[in-house]
């Protein structure tokens, strides 16, 4: 049984792994936390009363569990994961490090939320949870019913594992994926970030330009050579006609001279036509390329795994200018279960009558959007359990406090009427 807490400093968050049977000189141990190895959670190794205990910072990242905890996964969002899954394996076996030590349950895995960028959590013991298991029944739990594809495969790992002739080579080949890559390793392909390209490419139109460094250098060499030409022409037409006026020249001369103005002539027109071209032609809006975000998540057009998004219609308008074209629903009813903001400026009401509800910042992530700077992307939970309330913190940045005292990361509070709560720096009464 691994014994886990969390914790909060000053700016980071992270859960705590204490090691078992360790010893100082141990490998697997030195690795991970002397080295930056793609795909794990940065690790700090500490020994407090003659115990070892590893840090993971999971600052700004949510576990998987509570990320898919009201929602499904389809065959797309599986095929992400076990791509991902490949590259960090291969990177593991660069440091000699055995893949059977990630802890594959979905409460150790997490996902930075707004790039779906997946960490895993190397524990340097053995333990006595089945290898991959728990993750796998955590999908046939979570998949999308109605995605045939999905379920089939999910279904196929399990029986593979309980045969324990799980491969995953053979289950990328289901997903028809290709890992080769030419002139380079795997590993090198995951250590240059390049699984990070392929893994968000699904998440890009197909429509979308392509998008290169060259093609920034080319748009500006096309200018300063559009310049250049005119420039050149200009300076060569100058010369010649001042040798031609200047000079008492032969007739084959002067034929060579003119034939040079020409030339010259020629230079001087497509400098202009580049220049016109630069000045005028990229504000044309048939002329130029369709600008590209780069780094930008397109949210329209996939199916995302959360509920319904409710925002207060006082930052409605906002939202829209904000966050694309994502549409909000509203579903806020007359409740006595509500959060009611107080103090200037904070005219926002968390509806606490339809639970579970997610609280944050980040549009399409979590059920109710605030979109106060203080706030996290994915802030705070609340859950019913019976006839009680239940808040549970979700690694937020600025904190979530219960009449003054801090909740700690991923650490539950039951609400009482009249508690203070407070969010970031937005306070709020329950009743």
């Amino acid at each position: 049984m691994i014994e886990k807490e969390y914790y909060k400093d000053f700016r980071h968050n992270y859960i705590i792994l204490k090691v078992l049977d360790f010893s100082i000189d141990m490998y697997q141990c030195k690795m991970i936390t002397g080295n930056k190895i793609g795909g794990l959670l940065a690790c700090q190794e500490r020994h407090i009363n003659g115990d070892m205990l590893l840090y993971y910072e999971i600052t700004s990242k949510q576990s998987l569990a509570y990320l898919y905890e009201n929602s499904h996964i389809d065959c797309r969002q599986l095929r992400k994961f076990f791509v991902q899954l490949k590259m960090v394996w291969e990177g593991l076996s660069r440091y000699l490090l055995d893949e059977r030590n990630l802890l594959l349950n979905p409460e150790y895995i997490y996902v930075d939320v707004e790039t779906q960028e997946l960490f895993f959590i190397y524990y340097p013991c053995e333990t006595e949870e089945k290898y991959i298991t728990s993750l796998l029944e955590f999908f046939a739990n979570k998949v999308d019913a109605e995605d045939n594809e999905a379920v089939e495969i999910t279904y196929k790992m399990l029986e593979l594992v309980e045969k324990e002739q799980f491969v995953l080579d053979e289950v990328l080949q289901w997903f028809e994926q290709d890992y080769e890559v030419s002139g380079e390793t795997k590993a090198e392909r995951f250590d240059n970030h390049e699984y990070q390209k392929s893994f968000q490419e699904d998440e890009q139109e197909e429509e979308a330009p392509e998008i290169t460094a060259d093609s920034g250098k080319l748009n500006c060499l096309s200018g300063r050579a559009a310049f250049i030409s005119l420039f050149t022409g200009a300076a060569i037409s100058g010369i010649l006609c001042y040798i031609i006026y200047g000079y008492q020249l032969t007739e084959t001369e002067k034929i060579y001279c003119y034939a040079g103005i020409f030339m010259a002539g020629i230079l001087l027109l497509a400098g202009g036509i580049g220049l016109l071209y630069e000045k005028f032609g990229r504000k044309s809006p048939f002329l130029r390329n369709k600008p590209v975000i780069l780094g930008k998540r397109e949210d329209e057009g996939d199916e995302k795994p959360f509920q319904k998004t409710m925002v207060c219609e006082s930052v409605q308008e906002k939202l829209n200018q904000s966050y694309g074209n994502t549409v909000f629903i509203p579903w806020v009813e007359s409740s006595e279960n509500k959060l009611y903001g107080v103090g200037k400026g904070n005219k926002n009401h968390i509806d606490l009558s339809r639970l579970p509800i997610t609280v944050g910042k980040l549009a399409g992530s979590v059920d109710m959007v605030i979109t106060d700077q203080s706030i996290s992307r994915r802030h705070v939970k609340f859950a019913r359990e019976g006839n009680r309330i239940y808040m549970t913190d979700l690694n937020s940045t600025n904190g979530t406090f219960k009449n003054g005292l801090r909740l700690e990361p991923n650490t539950s509070e039951v609400l009482e009427p009249g508690d203070e709560i407070k969010l970031g720096k937005l306070k709020f009464i329950y009743r």
